[in-house]
């Protein structure tokens, strides 16, 4: 056997803080999984440990910013979002950076 080491999914997230606002956003920014390792779930792995363990834990909505149809995809898979006809819709995260 070879030993061969595997990048995680690396996620870009902040959080998010304003002067006006006096609750904190945790905002995820990008997703990024290395070609060989898609297809295996690691985005919606470490996108629910994200959300879990870190929005959650701040506040119970968060933002994405400008998702792309495979994030959006992950949201709604993992009940983040719903589909209705051509919108998405939800409670939980909030598009942002059209």
């Amino acid at each position: 056997l070879e030993y061969r080491p595997v990048q995680v999914p690396r996620i870009l997230a902040r959080e998010f803080d304003r002067r006006s606002l006096r609750n904190k956003i945790c905002i995820l920014n990008q997703i990024y999984i290395v070609p060989k390792e898609r297809r295996k779930g690691h985005a919606s792995t470490a996108v629910k440990y994200w959300v879990e363990s870190y929005a959650d834990a701040i506040r119970d909505r968060f933002l994405v910013e400008s998702p792309n149809e495979k994030t959006v995809a992950i949201l709604i898979k993992l009940g983040y979002a719903l589909r209705d006809g051509n919108r998405v819709v939800s409670d939980k995260c909030v598009r942002t950076g059209f």
